[in-house]
């Protein structure tokens, strides 16, 4: 049993990133970059997240909107994740 929350965070990028593809939020989620938060239940009523903060939150996933908020990708939190092909 998952010690996390049901409902993910939401996020875009944070400081005017807006990522082209799926693989580009991966890099980044991975390299520990900030997120904005855009859920009204997150941290602080939002703000920006990075993984750290969303796991030491307890939270098992995130979603995050990306090519100009047009698609969404689900990062599953507390591992390495990559695209697979």
């Amino acid at each position: 049993m998952s010690s996390g929350y049901v409902f993910p965070y939401t996020l875009t990028g944070a400081y005017g990133r807006d990522y082209k593809t799926k693989q580009a939020v991966l890099d980044d989620w991975n390299g520990s970059k900030d997120f904005i938060a855009t859920d009204p239940l997150a941290r602080n009523g939002g703000g920006y997240v990075n993984k750290e903060d969303v796991i030491r939150d307890g939270w098992s996933s995130v979603m995050v909107r990306y090519n100009k908020n047009r698609n969404v990708t689900r990062i599953p939190v507390g591992r390495i994740v990559g695209v697979t092909r």
